[in-house]
Formats: structure tokens, C-alpha cells, sequence
């Protein structure tokens, strides 16, 4: 009989769903209309976890019970609540602010029917004793008598004129995952249980429920050459965004200066000193120089360049360190077009102190 009552009860609040959307012929605010549908759900929502109860013969699932509520008022984040979403989406609320207040009545209406239908499921009143006809005095019988302290029964154990008070709440779970909630409610026992996690983003929340917020969220590279930056992708809460550095002009020093991705090209040479008889130029960052035609660096010192013509230098004729002199007056020495050549003086011509050119010899 209680499951029958019980499911007349919730075939009434169904229907009350079904009806909700055509309140709309009836009020000119959709708002309204709109949140009768979101208490008929509520009220259809917590028949149906009694109607559960009744079929496997358990206490009410206070995980079911929660559900319920999360739906109508949003749980840990009231602007997801049925109200909240009206409210935003609508301008023609008569009343806004007052999920709370309608939540409580819902609750109430639904205690009421358990309370007639199946009083042991709900939190229902003492009743009282119906008036009698005169007669003999009879000392009445208290209405409540204490049997210890308040537990969650749905009886003022305490006769303190109030049901299940001072029972507190309970909060398990931790980040968005944390939850709060009493921890008895229309009589029946309530257990906390935490909200699912997700995959952590960058919000200043934390979504994975693992105790730390926007961890795990990595960096951001972006540029070239000496523009390469990188950055936290989340910063207290809110993504980042790369920027690569500034570009300069191209020198030769081994690095993308320009940062067009290719190194020391371009503009690079020019940043290195001029050789006297060279061309500059630049490899694996280091300058250098390449002696021009004819031209040599005899003596290896880069500061000079190439400081040797060897086509008419000659103590370097030809090839650095190739010598044409041998001291002879009669044998000229000379270098042209990089070869030693002797044309020295003819015979018969004076050299040294009184002596004379023969056979090419001073004597």
C-alpha cells in the first residue's frame, strides 16, 4: 500500500511537469513559467529517490537526495542552479533571488506527502489528540518525552520543539570537488560526497581535486635565433600568451641575430674588420679573410691582411719565404711576376771597392 501511495504521489508530480510549460496561457512572464517546470522537476525528482528507497527496501539515498538538489540550486556553483540559468536568460523575472526561499517550500511540500502517505519515510509532526466530550479528569500525558540526545530520525528526541537540530553538516572532497552538506535532512542520514573531477585548466581552480591549482600546464616556446622566448602557459589563473623577443641586425657570432632562422647570413660579414689586400668573411660565427689574388699573409698576422705582393717581393717571390737575393753585385737580384730573376750587373762593370764584374762574379 505505502509503494502504491508513493507512486500515486510521484504520478502527481509528473504530471505537474508535464503541465508546467502551459503556464505560460497563464502569466505573461516566461520567466516564471519557466521556473514552475524547474519545481515540478524538483518535486518529481525526490518522489522518485523515496519511490528507489521503497523498492529496495534501504533508507533514502542521500546521494540521490543531493543530486536532486545540485539540479535545482547548482550545488557548489549556485549560477549552473534551474533559477540562476532563468534569471540570466530572461528580464521579465517577477522575483529573482529566491531559489533558496522556493527550495525550502519544495522540500516542505514534499515532506508533507511522504508524512500522509508513508509517515515512518518523512519528518512528520507529533500529532495531536483530537478534542474529547467531557468526563472523567484525566491527567494528560506529556506530548514528548526526552529519550536522549537529537539524532537523525526524524523525531525531536530531545523535546526541544525542534526536529533533527543541531546536527551540523559535513564538507568532504577537496578543490571544486569540495562539498558541503547537512548532515540530516527530512530525517534520514546524509553522507558527503565529494564532486567528480576534470582535467585541470587554466581558471585559478582546482578541477583535478588533487590539492594544487592550474599545476601540470607545461610552458609556451615561440621565435627564432635569438627571438626564442618561453613562457608559463597559466599565471595565476590566467593563460598566457608567448611574444618572441626583438630582432637585431645580423653580426657574425654564431647566433640567428635577425631571427629569420638562418645564422650568420646576410648583413653578418659586415661586422667583421676590413684586411688590407682580403676579403672579410664569416664562418661558425668567427671572422676571417681571404687574401686577394697575387696577395699572401706572410707573416700571420691578421692585422696586416695580406701584406705580401708576391709577384715582386723578393723575400717572398712566388710563394711566402722563397728568397731571389744571394749578395752577388753581378747577379742582380730581382723578382717579377712571382719568378727570382738576375740581370745584375754586365761584365766589366765596377762593383765592390776597386774591383770589377767578371764572369758574372765581383772580384
Amino acid at each position: 500500500m505505502q509503494k502504491l501511495r508513493i507512486m500515486l504521489a510521484l504520478a502527481l508530480a509528473m504530471a505537474l511537469v508535464a503541465l508546467a510549460p502551459n503556464a505560460e496561457a497563464q502569466t505573461l512572464s516566461k520567466c516564471s513559467a519557466a521556473k514552475k517546470q524547474c519545481v515540478a522537476k524538483k518535486v518529481a525528482g525526490l518522489l522518485k529517490c523515496h519511490q528507489k528507497a521503497e523498492k529496495t527496501g534501504t533508507f533514502v539515498s542521500a546521494v540521490c537526495l543531493q543530486k536532486v538538489r545540485d539540479k535545482f540550486d547548482g550545488g557548489s556553483n549556485p549560477a549552473k542552479g534551474c533559477f540562476a540559468k532563468l534569471e540570466a536568460k530572461f528580464l521579465d523575472c517577477v522575483s529573482v533571488g529566491d531559489a533558496a526561499l522556493v527550495e525550502g517550500m519544495a522540500d516542505t511540500f514534499v515532506n508533507a506527502i511522504i508524512c500522509q502517505l508513508d509517515p515512518p519515510a518523512g519528518t512528520c509532526p507529533v500529532p495531536t489528540a483530537s478534542p474529547t466530550c467531557p468526563g472523567p479528569m484525566v491527567t494528560p500525558t506529556p506530548s514528548c518525552v526526552p529519550t536522549g540526545p537529537e539524532v537523525c530520525d526524524g523525531i525531536d528526541n530531545d523535546c526541544n520543539g525542534v526536529t533533527d537540530d543541531g546536527l551540523g553538516s559535513s564538507t568532504c572532497g577537496v578543490g571544486l570537488c569540495q562539498r558541503t552538506v547537512d548532515n540530516c535532512i527530512a530525517g534520514v542520514p546524509q553522507s558527503c560526497v565529494p564532486g567528480s573531477p576534470s582535467t585541470e585548466v587554466c581558471d585559478g581552480g582546482d578541477n583535478d581535486c588533487n590539492g594544487m591549482t592550474d599545476e601540470g600546464l607545461g610552458v609556451i616556446s615561440c621565435g627564432t635565433g635569438q627571438c626564442a622566448n618561453t613562457v608559463q602557459s597559466c599565471v595565476m589563473g590566467n593563460p598566457q600568451v608567448c611574444t618572441p623577443l626583438s630582432p637585431s641586425t645580423e653580426v657574425c657570432d654564431g647566433v640567428d641575430n635577425n631571427c629569420n632562422g638562418v645564422t650568420d647570413d646576410g648583413t653578418a660579414v659586415s661586422s667583421c674588420p676590413m684586411r688590407a689586400n682580403a676579403t672579410s668573411t664569416c664562418n661558425a660565427g668567427n671572422c676571417g679573410f681571404v687574401c686577394s689574388a697575387g696577395f699572401q699573409d706572410c707573416d700571420g698576422s691578421p692585422a696586416n691582411g695580406c701584406e705580401v705582393n708576391l709577384a715582386t717581393d723578393t723575400n717572398h717571390c712566388g710563394v711566402c719565404g722563397n728568397l731571389c737575393g744571394d749578395g752577388n753585385e753581378c747577379t742582380f737580384d730581382n723578382c717579377g711576376a712571382g719568378t727570382c730573376q738576375y740581370p745584375g750587373k754586365p761584365n766589366g762593370s765596377p762593383c765592390g771597392v776597386g774591383m770589377m764584374c767578371t764572369a758574372s762574379v765581383c772580384q
